[in-house]
């Protein structure tokens, strides 16, 4: 620094002052944030919850063969892509309380195995393992929940079309029951209502002889929700 002084006063002074800026700014930081000036500050310890990478081994995803479904299929598929993890595809078919629950619900059972073997086809695509589950219940949701606590599904993967929130609803009743019910995460995408074909016809909702095409098929809704 002498030396500089000595040869090229002016640009000595500058790299004096711009020293004393720093010493300043950096007195003026600590002070603020409370730090000693002499003692090394050390950044607190993150929960091993954060540190760690999570993993996924199994992934269940509630099907209903709606556009909603088909989108949280694929970002199944990515999330297991990434982790190494195989899925769990689930169709419930809800039983009215006017049937049995051991009723044969032969319609829905074949719907169940179309939309499964799409979702499989699906998988496949991403080099995913998928396994298909079709249960018959009075609630899907508790049938996620059971299926989920059953099989020690790491998350559970739901999508919901976005809609006005209605009283202390944000979302459909399968997705509330789940949500307070929950055996592990969940992931739960809200994708943009659009105007979609077709859907899964629920035992409730159901009638293939009817020449109403409203009812023979509902629209669209979320994942494992009926009317």
């Amino acid at each position: 620094m002498v030396v500089i002084l000595y040869f090229k006063p002016l640009s000595g002074l500058i790299g004096i002052a711009w020293v004393a800026i720093g010493i300043v700014a950096y007195v003026i930081f600590r002070k603020v944030q409370g730090y000693s000036l002499t003692k090394t500050v050390r950044s607190p310890d993150l929960p091993a919850t954060i540190t760690e990478d999570v993993v996924y081994d199994q992934l269940l995803v509630p099907i209903t063969g709606t556009q909603v479904t088909d989108e949280m299929m694929v970002l199944a598929c990515q999330l297991a892509t990434e982790r190494k993890s195989s899925i769990v595809g689930l169709y419930v078919i809800e039983v009215p309380i006017n049937l049995p629950i051991d009723a044969r619900l032969a319609h829905e059972h074949q719907v169940a195995d179309e939309v499964l073997r799409e979702a499989a086809h699906a998988a496949e695509t991403f080099g995913v393992t998928l396994a298909p589950a079709v249960v018959t219940a009075r609630s899907a949701g508790r049938a996620i929940v059971e299926e989920a606590i059953a099989r020690r599904s790491e998350v559970i993967v739901l999508g919901s079309q976005s809609k006005r929130r209605v009283g202390d609803k944000v979302f459909g009743r399968t997705i509330e029951y789940v949500l307070q019910h929950l055996p592990c995460e969940a992931i739960i995408n809200v994708v943009p209502r659009t105007p979609a074909g077709g859907g899964v016809v629920s035992a409730a909702a159901t009638d293939a002889a009817s020449p109403d095409p409203e009812r023979a098929r509902p629209p669209e809704r979320e994942a494992g929700e009926t009317r």
